[in-house]
């Protein structure tokens, strides 16, 4: 099986098990958004899995996401940078991330705007919150809610 068929037959397995799981819980498919992790994968991955109409790729390595990023700009990807985030980093993912999953320091805030405002378009976050009540050590990285 060529690498195109593999990925087509993984993807197919991939949708139809979220079809399964998202009318079984009496919602509509369409509403549930499938991103694709291409850590270790090749930009030429990426690249064929845009044309089998994967929109949406995450990535957790700064690095690797911003070369990938860099070289299929063209396809009109939305790309998510997932786990943790190194505030020295935050500036640089905001320039070519379109979501930013999880928020789990105040810090952070100060670069992905800055590196947001520099690419001019916005960054959708998804805040990590501590339900913790106020002046409890608060789990590992989670933003307390008086934020």
């Amino acid at each position: 099986m060529t690498r195109p068929d593999d990925l087509r037959v993984n993807l197919e397995g991939v949708r139809r098990r979220i079809d399964t799981a998202a009318l079984a819980a009496g919602r509509d498919p369409s509403e549930v958004t499938l991103v694709v992790v291409t850590k270790f994968f090749p930009a030429t991955d990426v690249r064929l899995l845009a044309e089998l109409g994967v929109t949406d790729v995450g990535e957790n390595r700064h690095q690797e996401a911003a070369e990938k990023a860099a070289e299929c700009s063209h396809l009109g990807l939305r790309w998510h940078f997932i786990g943790g985030l190194q505030s020295n980093k935050a500036a640089a993912v905001a320039g070519y991330s379109d979501v930013v999953e999880s928020l789990d320091r105040p810090k952070l805030v100060t670069g992905l705007q800055r590196g947001a405002q520099e690419r001019g378009r916005d960054v959708d976050v998804f805040l990590q919150v501590s339900l913790d009540p106020p002046g409890v050590d608060h789990r590992a990285g989670a933003v307390p809610t008086d934020l």
